[in-house]
């Protein structure tokens, strides 16, 4: 009743994996073509809202509004899942303004899109309106400088060398 389905992503099972304002979830596919009723993945604090959804073999990548993990073989597994944040950082001002979209590279590199977290500053035409944060990311949680708006941002499958692409 608390839902808002947001993100959908099914893999070449059949499996669909759907985010929303604080779960991710699984549907089965069933013989018949039907799905089963749907498994609670991972729960989330209210409005985290999961923005997106990948795959990369067995794991899942999960984009909310204000940064990036990964479940482990969560496209598998249905109990003992972990957790895993690879970036953070963003500045979450509003529940629906930041990260939105990933998709990997041809080269195997996670591409994310970002909205413009500045959405209080009120003139997005002057040209002064530019944000400075520090997002985090990897093992070592690596201290990325940031300055702009929105960006297209792009990592390695582990969270590490962060690259801002535009």
């Amino acid at each position: 009743d608390t839902e808002s389905f947001l993100a959908v992503k099914l893999d070449t099972t059949g499996r669909m994996f759907v985010g929303g304002r604080e779960a991710l979830f699984v549907y089965e596919p069933l013989p018949d073509g039907k799905y089963g009723p749907r498994t609670e993945l991972m729960h989330f604090p209210d409005h985290t809202w999961v923005y997106d959804i990948e795959i990369r073999g067995n794991d899942l990548y999960i984009l909310t509004v204000s940064a990036l993990y990964v479940l482990p073989d969560a496209r598998i597994k249905r109990e003992g899942l972990t957790i895993k944040r690879l970036i953070w950082g963003v500045p979450l001002g509003h529940v629906h303004q930041c990260f939105h979209g990933m998709t990997w590279g041809p080269e195997g590199d996670l591409y994310i899109a970002t909205g413009d977290p500045l959405w209080y500053y009120g003139d997005f035409n002057r040209p002064d309106h530019w944000g400075h944060w520090t997002l985090f990311g990897g093992e070592n949680n690596t201290a990325y400088p940031y300055t702009g708006q929105g960006a297209v941002l792009s990592i390695q499958p582990d969270g590490t060398d962060l690259r801002v692409i535009a």
